[in-house]
């Protein structure tokens, strides 16, 4: 009965809130700030925005602080801390629906209230006890003018990339450590995912991974119970799919010369996080430093991200060009250069800002370059982009893989990291199909490589042949779609395509195995591209169906979620695949990792 008696109890409907919306950071932010903050209308006038951690990292991926302001937020405060009280304030909690958080909401107002009144907005459904706890508290029911359940309990990491925001998510769900896989929680982010686009999917995973398995049916359940609360959430032909990581280990180890992948890998000692600091000289000659998120906010970023290296230093100078032939005071006839940039500053204080991004990217496309193209690493991406296609530069069939790396650890001992041979030797195991014992002895050997063996050895927990004995067996790699962008496989040095991308885009096309990829429940469609028009509209009768059927098939979406860890390669794959068919297509993980991140987990199983 109290359960009942409790009137601001209600669940965002996903449609009502964001309608037809791709990007999920945009998603999101409009959650927050339109629905929570401005839905608020407050009796004093000020909001104070109290959070957990979780809400705090969502916030912190989707919103600025002129977002708070403008909307008449004083003040953004921690759940889990000790606060002064504002009791001429109204309070709204954004926070995962814990008892604990439902513990420290109540204490707030017991015995004296901090604040005037309570909007409580959980990022997820809560279960009952959470319900009655805030609902049995004499001091606190009184003062709750709204009690919201919402779809927002995940990190969107960028506009199609969500993550969990785990990294120790690997571990937990591959380890033999680990007592469980998480999966039961894992579905739960999964299922708000689906939730915030408004779509019950029809959920498939990879057969031969019990723990895929296992995964994908906790998720369809809890799609299924929100779907009975949220009639927001439709099904259309919509597609999730749970791949497991060890199919395809390779794109989480390769270098990918492609900008954002490049700078996060090559240059991953410069970034705390997406935050790069860099250096330029002012409108008065003085060197300063700056720190700047390589995010949404950056246009040249967005533009250039998943562009090969190569070319990215050319585009870059075209857009600074355009920007010069749009304020004249900058043109200089120079070639681009940092000396030319200062001399623009110093022309057009007032253009600094921009002007200063563009040294940015001048500057990380060239050290990018002076990187990837030393000797040593120009001699290792070239051997992995061998071993991965079987082929060399040339076209010329590379006949024993094995035999390749060692080439390259014996040309290339003294060059580089122990870290990048072992690279090159885990993607001699993923291209060989295994590693005999005595072909991994005597790569450690040559690479000297003993003090990384737990690392290698821990690739078996992914289904890899690691170190086995008898015979060696011979390795065909399985048929897959040719997915490859033009664009970047024609540099010998990006000819590896992530195997990802071949999923997608079979599972966009209607062919990707039934058997090897099942669904949980319900048919699998043909297709997830709309129909062609069969007919001309040659009335208004007809125009209109057509127009009808075109909404009813707008917006089928594939979400893929792999567990563990997603490369920057694969984000790639994900906005190619988008563009191509005009489909949403959104792809998750625990976490997204460089390959030097992803073995140091690997390290700790």
């Amino acid at each position: 009965d109290y359960l009942l008696s409790v009137q601001w109890r209600a669940r965002l409907h996903s449609r009502e809130s964001i309608g037809h919306m791709a990007d999920l950071k945009e998603l999101i932010r409009k959650q927050i700030v339109d629905i929570v903050i401005r839905g608020v209308q407050t009796e004093s006038g000020w909001k104070v925005l109290i959070v957990d951690a979780v809400a705090l990292r969502m916030i912190s991926a989707c919103c600025t602080m002129t977002d708070m302001t403008d909307n008449d937020v004083t003040i953004v405060e921690d759940l889990s801390k000790t606060r002064q009280p504002h009791p001429e304030m109204d309070a709204i909690y954004l926070c995962y629906p814990a008892v604990v958080n439902a513990k420290a909401i109540e204490q707030d107002f017991t015995p004296t209230p901090k604040y005037k009144t309570a909007h409580i907005y959980f990022i997820d459904t809560a279960e009952d006890v959470i319900i009655s706890t805030i609902a049995k508290s004499a001091l606190l029911k009184p003062r709750v003018r709204s009690l919201v359940e919402m779809n927002m309990n995940f990190i969107p990491r960028e506009d199609r990339v969500f993550t969990l925001d785990e990294p120790a998510g690997l571990r937990q769900f591959y380890s033999p450590a680990s007592h469980h896989t998480g999966a039961r929680d894992v579905a739960v982010h999964i299922a708000s995912v689906c939730g915030a686009l408004g779509e019950v999917p029809i959920v498939r995973y990879t057969a031969s991974s019990k723990k895929c398995a296992d995964l994908a049916k906790f998720t369809h359940e809890r799609i299924q119970a929100l779907a009975m609360t949220d009639d927001g959430m439709k099904a259309k032909k919509s597609q999730l799919l749970i791949i497991d990581r060890g199919e395809d280990l390779a794109s989480v180890l390769v270098h990918e010369l492609t900008y954002q992948a490049a700078v996060y890998d090559l240059l991953g000692s410069r970034l705390k996080g997406d935050l790069v600091e860099y250096s330029y000289e002012d409108a008065k000659g003085n060197q300063r430093t700056q720190q700047r998120v390589l995010g949404s906010d950056d246009k040249i970023w967005e533009a250039l991200r998943h562009s090969h290296v190569d070319v990215v230093g050319s585009k870059v100078s075209a857009m600074l060009k355009e920007f010069q032939a749009e304020n004249t005071a900058l043109a200089i006839k120079e070639k681009v250069s940092q000396e030319a940039l200062a001399e623009m500053m110093r022309r057009a204080p007032q253009k600094q800002a921009k002007t200063a991004l563009f040294s940015l990217h001048i500057n990380l496309v060239a050290e990018i370059v002076d990187v990837a193209f030393r000797p040593f690493e120009a001699a290792l991406v070239e051997t992995e982009q061998n071993v991965l296609n079987g082929t060399d530069k040339h076209g010329d069939r590379v006949k024993d893989i094995i035999a390749e790396v060692v080439k390259f650890m014996e040309q290339q001992e003294k060059g580089g990291t122990s870290e990048d041979k072992v690279r090159a030797l885990l993607l001699a195991l993923v291209a060989n199909g295994g590693l005999h014992k005595e072909d991994l002895e005597h790569l450690c050997a040559v690479g000297k490589l003993d003090a990384f063996r737990k690392t290698i050895e821990n690739f078996q927990h992914f289904g890899a042949a690691v170190g086995y004995e008898g015979p060696k067996r011979k390795h065909d790699a399985p048929p897959r779609s040719d997915a490859g962008n033009p664009e970047l496989t024609k540099y010998f040095t990006s000819r590896w395509t992530p195997i990802a991308k071949s999923f997608m885009l079979d599972a966009v096309n209607g062919k990707l195995s039934p058997q090897e990829y099942p669904a949980v429940a319900g048919d699998i469609p043909n297709s997830m591209l709309p129909p062609k028009p069969t007919r001309a509209a040659t009335s208004s009768r007809w125009a209109a169906v057509e127009e009808e059927d075109d909404e009813e098939e707008e917006g089928n979406k594939l979400i893929v979620f792999i567990p563990g860890v997603v490369g920057y390669n694969e984000i790639r794959c994900c906005h190619e695949i988008s563009k191509q068919f005009g489909i949403d297509v959104y792809l998750g993980s625990h976490s997204v990792a460089t390959p030097k991140e992803f073995l140091e987990r690997v390290a700790t199983f």
